[in-house]
């Protein structure tokens, strides 16, 4: 998030933000763009979490270090999947039933929707983790091992 004072994250970010609200409204995918609008707002929240522990709690930030690459690899993998599911209906519409491939777009399809419906809201677990900011794990006394 800070390399080159942030500017190469912005720009990722602003790529996977563009390309859900250019997929989110794909016939027969609406409820998957749905949510992949909502992991948007969840990885904005715990971007602003991760932000103030540089201020207040430097320790939090290794602390959950592995959670927010697991947040930030489920809303990638979601936004890519996404664009996927987008050439797959338009594959499929041309294509039309009966044709060869036709079934190959169609699961396509419904990998994407099982992957947002069911993987893509682990996110939002995450992010209340993340905000939740328990440090008990690095507040043990050394004694207690």
């Amino acid at each position: 998030w800070t390399l080159d004072k942030g500017k190469m994250f912005a720009e990722w970010f602003a790529d996977v933000t563009a390309s859900i609200e250019t997929n989110k409204a794909i016939p027969g995918l609406t409820r998957e763009g749905e949510i992949m609008g909502k992991a948007v707002g969840a990885y904005k929240e715990i971007q602003g979490t991760m932000m103030a522990a540089f201020q207040k709690n430097i320790n939090q930030v290794p602390l959950f270090a592995t959670r927010v690459l697991r947040a930030t690899s489920l809303l990638w993998a979601g936004s890519l999947m996404l664009e996927q599911a987008a050439v797959a209906v338009k594959k499929a519409e041309e294509l039309g039933e009966g044709q060869a491939d036709y079934t190959f777009y169609k699961g396509k399809v419904q990998t994407v929707q099982f992957y947002i419906r069911n993987v893509v809201p682990e996110l939002f677990n995450l992010t209340e983790i993340i905000k939740d900011g328990d440090t008990s794990a690095i507040d043990m006394l050394e004694a207690s091992f």
